[in-house]
C-alpha cells in the first residue's frame, strides 16, 4: 500500500537558496521567494524564521559581512509579511533580530508603516514607529512624513504638534538636508500646510538660513499649497520669503496662476496679474 509522503526542504536548504540568491542581487526573486515562504506559516515550512536567519548566519562567515546579509534578510522578512499584511509579525522582526545585531533598515520600517496606513492601520503605524524607534534606529524624513500622514489620517493635531516639537528640538539636532527632504514629502502627500508652519521654527533655530536653501523649501511649499488649493496661503508664503529678503521668481508666480486657473477664480486671477 502506497502511502504519500510530503518531504519539507531543510532550512538549511532554504539558507543556501538565500545565499545564492542573495549574491547574485536578484531581490526581486528573492522577495516574492520570501512571500510564499513566509505565507506558509512554521508549520508548512517546518521551521520557524528565526531559524531560518540563524541557518543564514550559520552558513556565512562570521564578521560584518554576515551581519550585513542577515539585516538584509531581515528587511526582506518584513517587506514579506507587510505584503501579505502581517503586520505583527513584521514587528517581531525588529525585536527578534535585535539581540543579533541584524535589525532591519529603516527603508524596511517605512514600508512596513506605507502598508499599514494603506490598510487603515494609522495608529498601528505610530505606534510601531514609536516602539521601533527606541532600538537605535535612526529615522528619515521619509518615516518622519508617514507618522505625521498617519496622525493627519486620524485627525490628531496634537499629535503632529507633539511630534514636530520632538523633531525640532531633537539631540542630536537633524541637518538641513533632512528638513529639505522632510519639507517635500510632505508637500508631495498632501500636507504642504504642515510643511509651511515648520517654516518659520527651522529659521528661527538657524537651520534654514541659507538664501537658496530657504527659496527651494518656499517654492516647495508654495507649489504644494497650491495644488491642495490653497492660494490665499501660497500667497502669504510668497510675502513671507519676500520679508526674508528672498525675491520670488517666475516659478512661483506661476504656481499661484495655476492655482487660480484650476479653481476658476478669474477675478482673483486677473487681478494677481494686473499687480505681477
Amino acid at each position: 500500500m502506497e502511502r504519500n509522503v510530503t518531504f519539507l526542504p531543510s532550512v538549511q536548504a532554504y539558507a543556501t537558496v538565500i545565499r545564492i540568491v542573495f549574491g547574485c542581487g536578484l531581490d526581486q526573486k528573492l522577495n516574492n521567494f520570501l512571500v510564499e515562504l513566509v505565507r506558509k506559516g512554521d508549520k508548512g515550512r517546518g521551521f520557524s524564521v528565526m531559524d531560518l536567519l540563524k541557518a543564514v548566519g550559520e552558513a556565512e562567515e562570521e564578521g560584518k559581512g554576515s551581519l550585513l546579509l542577515l539585516s538584509r534578510l531581515s528587511s526582506a522578512l518584513v517587506k514579506a509579511y507587510a505584503n501579505l499584511d502581517m503586520f505583527d509579525q513584521a514587528i517581531d522582526i525588529f525585536f527578534q533580530t535585535s539581540p543579533l545585531g541584524c535589525v532591519p533598515d529603516i527603508q524596511a520600517l517605512s514600508f512596513l508603516m506605507n502598508r499599514m496606513i494603506a490598510s487603515g492601520e494609522n495608529n498601528m503605524a505610530v505606534a510601531t514607529f514609536m516602539q521601533i524607534e527606541r532600538l537605535g534606529l535612526d529615522a528619515d524624513a521619509n518615516t518622519y512624513v508617514l507618522v505625521v500622514q498617519a496622525l493627519c489620517r486620524n485627525e490628531d493635531t496634537k499629535g503632529v504638534e507633539k511630534l514636530l516639537s520632538r523633531l525640532l528640538n531633537s539631540e542630536p539636532r537633524k541637518c538641513s538636508v533632512f528638513y529639505m527632504n522632510f519639507i517635500e514629502g510632505l508637500c508631495l502627500n498632501q500636507m504642504a500646510g504642515i510643511a509651511n508652519l515648520v517654516l518659520q521654527p527651522l529659521r528661527d533655530a538657524n537651520i534654514l538660513v541659507d538664501k537658496s536653501d530657504l527659496g527651494i523649501a518656499y517654492r516647495r511649499v508654495v507649489r504644494g499649497l497650491c495644488n491642495e488649493m490653497r492660494i490665499e496661503e501660497a500667497k502669504k508664503a510668497v510675502l513671507d520669503m519676500e520679508e526674508l529678503g528672498i525675491d520670488p521668481d517666475v516659478y512661483f508666480n506661476s504656481s499661484i496662476i495655476e492655482g487660480y486657473r484650476k479653481n476658476l477664480n478669474i477675478s482673483k486671477l486677473w487681478i494677481f496679474l494686473t499687480k505681477w
